[in-house]
């Protein structure tokens, strides 16, 4: 892949990052004033799971792959 090409890609990883931070902090901050007001719990009986990523966001992850 040509420098040029790899730039594009970049730029275009650094795009689909920044979407998924914008959606991630709409949601965060949606989740934050529904709480508001209410007691917050520091214990949390499922800290250790996750959702599972979705195929565009294991492809991000996967980026190496693009050069």
């Amino acid at each position: 892949m040509s420098k040029v090409g790899r730039i594009a890609s970049a730029v275009e990883y650094i795009r689909a990052l920044q979407q998924l931070l914008d959606e991630h902090d709409a949601g965060y901050s949606a989740d934050m004033n529904s709480m508001a007001g209410s007691p917050v719990s520091s214990y949390s009986s499922d800290e250790g799971s996750c959702d599972p990523l979705s195929p565009e966001e294991q492809e991000l992850l996967d980026f190496t792959n693009w050069f």
